[in-house]
């Protein structure tokens, strides 16, 4: 009996640890990138780089093994403006920017101190538009735009406790159709590239 006790006492404490990682919380904050849209000057916009926030819920849909986990998760990303530079005066001012994401996500070594991981999805988004233009005038553009998007991305979650792990992070947020910059030429998809960083909270 003494010498079973421990074990048993073992086995629900793994089995609890293991439980104890089904569900995952992650909140955090980092940079939409800069980039570039159009062909040719004057009929082009360069848009800046902003501060994006970033959450997601994810949970092991199957258990796996050591080298591998299969999760559902859903991602809710936005940044809250965009400032837009072009030499057209009649260009949009600034963008915001709005992601829903749900999807699949893939952690390799899932016990591990650190377990890398990828994740994809289809989605959702969101652009507003500014109500003027860089020349002060009243953009002519729409408020708001709703577009298809698919989202991909990876990571790397280093557990510095049982439940908490911090987390480094780069996503693509890729839109079927581009904001309303209001100037003709450009259309068709826009890549939104985050990075970021924050922490990760594990629980039943």
């Amino acid at each position: 009996m003494n010498k079973i006790l421990p074990i048993v006492l073992l086995s629900l404490s793994a089995a609890a640890a293991a439980l104890a990682q089904q569900n995952e919380f992650g909140l955090s904050v980092g940079a939409i990138l800069s980039q570039s849209r159009g062909v040719l000057p004057p009929l082009t916009v360069n848009l800046n780089s902003g501060i994006a926030f970033q959450a997601d819920y994810a949970r092991r849909v199957l258990k796996g093994n050591d080298y591998v986990a299969l999760y559902g998760d859903v991602v809710v990303s936005g940044n809250p403006e965009r400032t837009v530079s072009s030499a057209t005066g009649s260009a949009t001012r600034d963008i915001m920017s709005f992601f829903v994401v749900p999807g699949i996500r893939i952690k390799f070594a899932p016990n591990a101190k650190v377990s890398p991981w990828f994740s994809i999805g289809p989605g959702y988004t969101l652009y507003r538009q500014s109500t003027t233009s860089l020349n002060g005038l009243p953009n002519t553009a729409p408020r708001d735009l709703n577009r298809l998007a698919v989202g991909y991305g990876g990571g790397l979650d280093w557990k510095v406790s049982r439940i908490v792990s911090l987390r480094l992070e780069l996503r693509d947020f890729y839109s079927t159709g581009s904001p309303a910059y209001n100037l003709p030429g450009i259309s068709g998809g826009q890549h939104n590239y985050i990075a970021g960083g924050g922490f990760v909270l594990r629980f039943d």
